[in-house]
């Protein structure tokens, strides 16, 4: 390589390192959509029959260091070896600070 071609090189590799700078020092990355979850405390998963293969009830509880903010989206995801059937919008109850919160089959405020 000549020495020009190795000038020109360095002064666009310069070019593109000080235009990143210029856009991360002026926010550009918090225009970007990231998602951001927060682990919960104190989770526990009460079953009303602990017999293997046996149809039970879960009562989960867990506390989340922020609460939960409108339009949020939580899930729980059972070990495979769970056989968990069909389960709807309607088999699900959500009890938030011990008041009574609706569900649906899509998440909105409240819901």
């Amino acid at each position: 390589m000549s020495t020009a071609q190795t000038v020109k090189t360095l002064q666009a590799v310069a070019m593109l390192v000080g235009i990143a700078l210029l856009l991360w020092s002026t926010g550009l990355p918090a225009f970007l959509n990231t998602v951001e979850a927060a682990s919960i405390t104190n989770a526990s998963d009460t079953l009303t029959v602990s017999a293997p293969s046996a149809a039970a009830n879960h009562t989960i509880t867990f506390t989340t260091p922020n609460g939960m903010i409108a339009n949020a989206t939580f899930e729980v995801t059972f070990d495979g070896s769970f056989t968990m059937g069909s389960v709807g919008e309607d088999d699900v109850d959500i009890l938030v600070a011990d008041s009574s919160s609706s569900t649906a089959a899509s998440n909105g405020a409240a819901t």
